[in-house]
């Protein structure tokens, strides 16, 4: 990544794993307590709700619109944010819609 992109991370800011929804489960399952809630914009990937609730967690969705070029807004999440949530699932680019985020937007 330093060679190719100019990126260069410590081994604090790596995770090992057999891919991104093992790790997403991994997550879950260390964070997640009963009644503890997960934002998960929509449209998501298929896992993503299942995996909270076998971790005892609460999907809570967030419908992104087209028009916005299915990219959760600041107003959208602040309005789902509570006392409960532990969790906000960011996935850049985003499958399935292929949204992406970037610094400016």
């Amino acid at each position: 990544m330093k060679e190719d992109h100019g990126l260069e991370y410590h081994k604090s800011e790596i995770i090992v794993g057999t891919g991104g929804k093992q790790c997403l489960y991994n997550l879950f399952a260390s964070i997640l307590e009963v009644g503890d809630e997960v934002i998960i914009p929509a449209p998501y990937w298929v896992s993503y709700p299942q995996q909270v609730l076998m971790c005892d967690g609460k999907p809570v969705f967030v419908r992104t619109r087209e028009g916005k070029r299915f990219r959760l807004t600041p107003e959208e999440l602040k309005s789902r944010l509570n006392f409960n949530t532990k969790a906000v699932i960011i996935n850049n680019p985003s499958n399935p819609t292929g949204a992406a985020y970037s610094a400016r937007n």
